[in-house]
């Protein structure tokens, strides 16, 4: 499950009014850095209540940093990419108690 958010304020999308201006003042660099820790802490607050939902009803759920998930999308994307194994376990474990005996 990813958890989103919405980066969104007065005066357009957070993510614009950072990456448009080139130059900006100390201010609006304190205000985009105030902006972004709130946005941060709602992000992490949401995750942690939707971690103990799943909890809950006995599901395990951990939060992925950003290599783990861009390893798990690449390998959702590129399939054919992810080594597959054969899982003959039950053939595996017939074969090794012969082998024993």
């Amino acid at each position: 499950m990813i958890v989103g958010g919405r980066l969104t304020g007065a005066g357009g999308g957070f993510l614009s009014r950072l990456l448009g201006k080139k130059h900006r003042s100390d201010a609006e660099k304190a205000e985009d850095e105030k902006t972004f820790n709130q946005h941060a802490s709602q992000l992490t607050q949401r995750t942690e209540q939707i971690t103990s939902g799943l909890s809950q009803i006995g599901l395990r759920a951990v939060a992925l940093n950003n290599d783990e998930l861009t390893e798990l999308l690449y390998n959702l994307y590129n399939p054919e990419a992810v080594e597959k194994k054969d899982l003959n376990l039950a053939e595996d474990k017939a074969n090794k108690s012969n082998r024993s005996n």
